[in-house]
């Protein structure tokens, strides 16, 4: 498939069907208003119970929000078709979700009345969450199929955890009077190149330059990495990137875990792309992104955002998603 370019989102336009789809939209309400619209569209024009929609997002209040709006949405639109049912104009109305949903024969419209107003009443079964929620989810179905601990608990944050390793291994060297270009860049440099190292998967960590001082660098990092690893296993806690990583060697080593997933989801929308890494796109992708098993992708971001690597999301895993995506 050639690559395209993410197309701008517009609530009246066509459906995205089989296969991976990257819709832009804007900061601000773009992506919760483009979310919103495509979850009710699928709902009355598609008949996917809200059950069999999975939303995706990266921070709990992003979540409340998108849980709020998509309600509203639907009670919206389900308020407006029976409307129409009931004899209102249908040129009544300057929304162009409204004014699509609106389009149709009497027993279209009476058909998608009846799907809005079940997907209202169901709400609560709907699937919205962080990328770290549904992992948990993912996980703790795993079972046999990990060789993690399932009962690990995933920690808020793993952030201090770096600090703290670091702290302790550049002090160690300094009680022990050993020589390493680290000590002489100081604490922050090292926590910078240990937290970005914490993200990587099937990848290791070299010194090009072959130099005494940047082989010292990379043992202290690779150290720091381990320390890490086995504090969390100490005290019974799993990292957040721990969890995505492990949910993603599951998924990979038995493909039948991503078959009972596209069992429970018939589509899967996540939010802000461009802030995904390439661990969490290996995971929607490998579960969602292959066309031929009916399952629907889609991803929306802002292209223009990509660039600053916020929340850990970088540039080529955008690029990666734009080469596999369709129009």
């Amino acid at each position: 498939m050639t690559p395209a370019d993410p197309r701008m989102f517009a609530a009246d336009g066509a459906l995205p069907s089989a296969g991976t789809t990257l819709i832009q939209a804007s900061a601000g309400t773009g992506k919760t208003y483009a979310l919103a619209s495509l979850t009710v569209r699928y709902v009355a024009e598609r008949d996917i119970p809200i059950s069999k929609i999975l939303l995706v997002t990266f921070t709990r209040a992003a979540t409340a929000e998108l849980k709020d709006r998509i309600r509203k949405r639907l009670i919206e639109a389900a308020n407006h078709v029976g409307e129409l049912l009931a004899g209102a104009e249908a040129d009544s109305v300057d929304d162009p979700l409204l004014e699509v949903i609106g389009r149709g024969t009497s027993a279209e419209l009476d058909e998608r009345h009846d799907r809005l107003r079940r997907a209202i009443r169901d709400f609560d079964t709907a699937a919205i969450s962080t990328i770290h929620g549904f992992c948990s989810q993912v996980r703790s179905s795993m079972g046999v199929l990990s060789t993690d601990d399932i009962d690990a608990v995933p920690a808020e944050s793993e952030g201090e955890l770096i600090r703290e390793v670091c702290s302790d291994l550049l002090f160690r060297q300094l009680d022990q009077n050993v020589e390493g270009s680290h000590v002489g860049r100081g604490l922050p440099k090292l926590i910078e190149v240990v937290r970005k190292a914490r993200t990587l998967c099937d990848c290791s960590i070299q010194a090009e330059s072959g130099k005494a001082e940047d082989l010292a660098d990379v043992e202290l990092v690779k150290a720091a990495v381990g320390e890490i690893d086995d504090r969390l296993a100490r005290t019974g806690g799993l990292s957040y990137n721990s969890l995505l990583s492990s949910v993603r060697r599951a998924l990979l080593a038995d493909p039948e875990l991503a078959t009972q997933l596209r069992s429970l989801y018939h589509i899967a929308l996540i939010d802000e792309f461009q802030d995904t890494d390439s661990v969490q796109w290996d995971i929607f992708r490998t579960v969602f992104g292959d066309g031929g098993h009916g399952s629907t992708l889609i991803l929306v971001g802002d292209p223009k955002q990509a660039i600053y690597s916020f929340r850990g999301g970088d540039v080529y895993t955008y690029l990666e998603a734009m080469e596999q995506a369709q129009v």
